[in-house]
């Protein structure tokens, strides 16, 4: 069986036949160019244990990262749920963060370039724009853009992976113990001290 020929000029290659294929199996030697190689030469390409350390210590080095780029993703994140959380308005007649009454009678609002929520200026962020006309972010809307650009999310149209922060639910339950043991009592009545009276008084 003859062998078949590939390509022109200098970069012709032959596909081997069916014999040698067959002699390559006996022998061990794989079925390209690149695979025939001795068990020797196979063992002095084979990496050492402190290039295999190297190695390793880059990746271990590579997953810490990755993890504190998650932990600090997911506080971007956490920040931004605990503002939505605490809003408080309908964005309508009220202002949708802080509540405050919008009208003729109450504070002026602007109008939300992202969500179309109303907002008062206080709660409301003027955008950079190029048009002449003003335009306004709510906080929440404008950390939500802050979040999508500091995480990449934009790049990748998604938020990454991210771990969000675990609270602790006994901290919550312990902190207002000890600030009242670290702050002083207040004291409404002047306290007088006996000493200072038997200062004052002859012997």
């Amino acid at each position: 069986m003859t062998d078949t020929m590939f390509g022109s000029g200098n970069s012709q290659w032959v596909c081997p036949n069916d014999r040698q294929l067959a002699l390559r199996a006996k022998l061990h030697t794989g079925w390209s160019v690149h695979t025939f190689q001795s068990e020797k030469q196979r063992k002095a390409q084979a990496l050492d244990k402190r290039e295999l350390d190297i190695i390793f210590n880059v990746i271990r080095r590579a997953e810490q990262l990755e993890l504190i780029e998650q932990h600090r993703i997911g506080r971007l994140i956490e920040r931004l749920e605990n503002m939505r959380r605490s809003a408080v308005g309908n964005g309508l007649s009220q202002c949708l963060l802080c509540g405050e009454a919008l009208g003729l009678l109450g504070t002026s609002s602007v109008l939300c370039l992202d969500c179309c929520k109303k907002v008062c200026t206080k709660c409301g962020i003027e955008a950079v724009c190029s048009q002449k006309k003003a335009q306004w972010l709510c906080k929440i809307c404008s950390e939500q853009r802050e979040v999508w650009k500091r995480s990449g999310a934009w790049f990748y149209k998604a938020l990454p992976k991210h771990v969000r922060p675990v609270k602790d639910p006994l901290s919550d339950i312990r902190r207002p113990v000890v600030e009242r043991e670290e702050q002083p009592a207040a004291r409404s009545v002047p306290v007088t001290y006996t000493w200072a009276h038997s200062k004052g008084t002859p012997s």
